[in-house]
């Protein structure tokens, strides 16, 4: 093509090249004028590698025909290695000018095609989409190389240049909050993992991090961190916090609220002894739910002229999440015998009120 036939001009012109290209030139000039007509292989033009850009035969496949020689170019594989912390996917033109996408595995090396002798820099996008990234969007970046540069495998590796971020999220203040903690990048939410590298994430707009947890089913939010550009090879490292007060505060009511539910059942169970003596649903009717299958359960209890009496109830469990507070305590009845119970009571907080809604022996 005119691309590579201009990456062999400009290659070749280089200072370092010319008196190389010169002397093989004249030698492959001397092997086609000294050459019997039986002759195939009249040499061939070397790059700084020693490598075959270039061989010149008899009746070959085309390149560049002049009489009967064929100049046929010989192509490098070029490698890309990903060493982020995710796959990553790049879109270019090749040297034919075809558009392609390759996608390229974390830690692995992996093919971008073949290509001529020289030194590219190529103009390519870099994809984030659902295969790689949890926020999506393209990037415009470069990928570059050249050919005389080899690795220790002597494989040619191509640098990809793209604005991303990748970024570790210290949290502080956490403690106390439940462990099930999520990110948030952009309003998106992902699992939070310490020490783990969130990335790579575009850039082209800025990325804003904030993390949300909860105690006892009551949602926390961190600050908000926002991420512009990649800071270097090494993960962004950034701090979320929780705020220590309001969470002490929100334990402080939930403490009350377990303190005030222990008080509302021993109020029940003195309650519960009156109702049994006097067999009458009244005494209790106030701490349970109206009109449910407990209700009616406790009402058909009580009126059986059974004299069941106990002692203060001792608690083993109170524990306030999400409006409800779950009791677990032991009782001991007229016969001495030791009954374990599970209630569950609904927690009016505008009126900072109790109410039964479930209750079992177990």
């Amino acid at each position: 093509t005119h691309a590579e036939a201009k990456q062999f001009v400009d290659y070749m012109a280089k200072k370092d090249n010319r008196n190389k290209f010169k002397k093989e030139m004249n030698n492959i000039k001397s092997n086609i004028k000294n050459s019997e007509s039986n002759t195939v292989d009249f040499g061939y033009i070397t790059d700084k590698q020693e490598r075959k850009l270039i061989e010149i035969t008899m009746n070959g496949k085309k390149f560049i025909f002049i009489d009967r020689l064929a100049f046929k170019p010989i192509f490098h594989d070029v490698y890309i290695e990903n060493n982020s912390y995710s796959n990553a996917k790049y879109e270019f033109n090749n040297v034919e000018d075809k558009q392609q996408i390759i996608t390229a595995p974390k830690n692995k090396t992996t093919n971008i095609g073949k290509f001529f002798v020289g030194k590219y820099d190529i103009e390519a996008q870099k994809i984030y989409d659902d295969d790689n990234s949890l926020i999506k969007g393209k990037v415009k970046g470069n990928i570059r190389f050249d050919t005389d540069n080899l690795n220790s495998d002597k494989k040619i590796i191509a640098h990809a240049s793209f604005k991303d971020a990748n970024f570790k999220a210290n949290l502080i203040n956490n403690e106390k909050v439940d462990d099930d903690i999520k990110l948030y990048i952009n309003d998106k939410p992902i699992e939070y993992e310490k020490n783990k590298v969130y990335g790579a994430y575009p850039v082209n707009k800025p990325l804003k991090v904030y993390a949300k947890g909860k105690i006892s089913g009551k949602e926390f939010k961190t600050n908000t961190v926002t991420l512009n550009s990649d800071q270097g090879a090494e993960p962004q490292k950034i701090n979320l916090k929780f705020n220590e007060d309001n969470i002490n505060n929100y334990l402080k009511s939930i403490k009350d609220i377990e303190l005030g539910a222990k008080s509302f059942m021993e109020d029940y169970t003195k309650e519960l002894n009156k109702a049994y003596k006097e067999s009458n649903y009244k005494f209790i009717d106030k701490y349970i739910e109206s009109n449910s299958d407990l209700s009616r359960y406790m009402r058909s209890m009580v009126e059986s002229k059974k004299k069941n009496k106990y002692r203060r109830p001792e608690f083993e469990n109170v524990n306030y999440q999400g409006r409800k507070v779950n009791i677990v305590l032991e009782k001991e009845n007229q016969n001495k015998a030791h009954i374990k119970s599970e209630y569950v009571l609904r927690y009016d907080k505008a009126n900072e009120k109790f109410i039964i809604i479930q209750y079992s022996d177990v």
